[in-house]
């Protein structure tokens, strides 16, 4: 499962919003902007409850910066984290950030729901 994270604007945006996966199916976040007031954003999901992950890791975070190789008004930032293994059902956040200034830029908190 792929679940795609985009900030615009002060919003994040998650499709799909309440993601459905299997027990031990794969899950990946992979995140988007075409904002370019930000050179860089830290991008963080987190577990405030507990993780649904064997690990027992409560959050996953990745960075992006503005790329200078790509078409006016289109994604000037992309970045992943690796893909996990889900477990069990949680509530989870995500989060964009400017680590220049220690700025929440947007904070959302969608469902990952794992069927047997």
């Amino acid at each position: 499962m792929i679940i795609n994270v985009m900030y615009q604007g002060g919003w994040i945006s998650i499709a799909p919003d309440h993601a459905v996966v299997k027990l031990g199916e794969p899950v990946q976040w992979c995140f988007s902007s075409s904002d370019e007031s930000v050179n860089r954003i830290r991008w963080t999901v987190y577990f405030d409850q507990g993780s649904p992950f064997p690990a027992g890791q409560a959050s996953f975070s990745a960075e992006s910066v503005v790329s200078n190789n790509r078409p006016l008004g289109h994604i000037v930032h992309s970045g992943q984290l690796p893909p996990v293994l889900a477990i069990k059902d949680y509530k989870y956040g995500v989060k964009a950030e400017n680590p220049a200034r220690q700025e929440i830029l947007a904070d959302d908190d969608p469902r990952l729901l794992v069927l047997p």
